[in-house]
């Protein structure tokens, strides 16, 4: 009985995973977000428990994460701000990552999020502001605990997304 139930929870996640692959909350008016913004403070999650053993043999940590996203943003000549940098820059940009997972035996089934946050005013009262999502992509995948560089290739792809988004806003071409 129990059996069934996992399996029938496994195709039930396959089933959602392979019809929605990628989630985008990005569009001209979300890439609009990105305009006038100088640069991007990077935050990316520590990876949950169950994969860290799998994740370390793989050189997949937070600490890896970010380091990658901040070379590709720095590649593609978009300005990485220090904390310190972060505070005092109008909008206070962030650059979100996160990684959800879900181990079982020997497939893990991920879901990558990637979102640019920065402080925004809610209509209903102008004197309150927030830190909000204002442009994002999540992608969802199943993978071996072997086979993790999957993970950092599609989150990588995301970043690129983003890179595009931002460049496509502030008026550049995105291969610079």
């Amino acid at each position: 009985m129990i059996a069934k139930k996992v399996l029938t929870g496994m195709t039930a996640l396959l089933l959602i995973v392979f019809a929605w692959p990628v989630h985008a909350m990005d569009s001209e008016v979300t890439r609009e977000t990105l305009s006038g913004l100088p640069g991007f403070y990077v935050a990316f999650e520590e990876l949950q428990p169950n994969i860290k053993q799998y994740a370390f043999a793989a050189s997949l940590t937070r600490d890896q994460l970010q380091k990658d996203i901040e070379m590709r943003l720095q590649r593609a000549k978009i300005t990485v701000l220090s904390q310190a940098q972060w505070l005092n820059t109008r909008g206070r940009p962030v650059l979100y990552g996160n990684i959800n997972t879900h181990l079982e035996n020997a497939n893990i089934a991920y879901n990558i999020q990637l979102e640019a946050r920065q402080i925004v005013f809610t209509d209903s009262n102008k004197k309150v502001k927030t830190l909000a999502g204002t442009w994002g992509i999540i992608m969802t995948g199943i993978t071996k605990t072997d086979k993790l560089d999957v993970i950092r290739e599609n989150l990588l792809t995301l970043v690129d997304k983003f890179v595009e988004a931002y460049w496509t806003a502030n008026g550049k071409d995105s291969k610079k």
